[in-house]
């Protein structure tokens, strides 16, 4: 038995992060129309809000293959005569 963050049709397996949203908007991705500020990574800190934000969509499910499956029990019973 593994709950090691397969998808639902597989019991097991690594997680695929492939499959959550993960998206980061910055004046680059989301336009000047934003609001955002470019910074230079060399020099200057980055900062929420300012420099960047966090898409929309972030974090949730893409798809019914980010969701893990749930815990699964099996067992055999045998017969001898």
């Amino acid at each position: 038995m593994c709950w090691c963050g397969g998808t639902v049709f597989n019991n097991g397996g690594g997680s695929d992060v492939r499959q959550i949203n993960n998206g980061v908007q910055t004046r680059a991705t989301a336009g000047a129309a934003s609001g955002l500020v470019t910074f230079n990574p060399f020099t200057e800190t980055p900062v929420e809000g300012v420099n960047w934000r966090l898409a929309p969509n972030f974090g949730t499910a893409a798809n019914r293959f980010a969701y893990t499956s749930p815990p699964t029990f099996r067992f055999n019973v045998g017969l001898r005569f």
